[in-house]
């Protein structure tokens, strides 16, 4: 299927248009480098552990961990996030961003925990999406 940006401005602003490439490359990218580094993109520190040398290791504290998962971290941005994801299976790709950045790096907790929270909960869930963006938040990927 290609998309011919030209015919699409007869019933979508530019903007719109715009933006709705944007997201389909980065889903498509997500894809590539699920494809390129296969199951290395679900190890601890991603698919090039050789670059890692500046991320800190991850702790696991389950009690911070429930707490992000429930949504009452004290951080009324963060706990909105979670409660929407949690209750409506949904959240936009910003709000994801930035749930999986508190967790990983606010919390330093393991990020696969984050990634296997969204699975779980998320209706439109990808592996290659979510995984990516978690390790890519978490610093693993560069």
């Amino acid at each position: 299927l290609i998309f011919d940006a030209e015919h699409a401005g007869s019933f979508m602003p530019a903007m719109q248009v715009r933006i709705a490439l944007k997201q389909l490359a980065k889903r498509d990218y997500a894809h590539f480098m699920g494809i390129k580094y296969g199951r290395k993109l679900f190890f601890p520190f991603g698919p090039r552990p050789e670059d890692t040398g500046d991320v800190p290791d991850p702790r696991i504290d389950r009690a911070v961990v429930q707490k992000w998962c429930a949504g009452l971290t004290g951080f009324p941005f963060v706990d909105a996030g979670m409660r929407q994801l949690t209750s409506s299976g949904w959240a936009h790709d910003r709000v994801r961003e930035c749930l999986a950045w508190f967790l990983a790096r606010g919390f330093g907790q393991d990020w696969r925990l984050g990634a296997e929270w969204f699975e779980r909960c998320s209706l439109d869930y990808d592996p290659f999406i979510c995984y990516g963006a978690f390790a890519r938040v978490a610093g693993l990927t560069k």
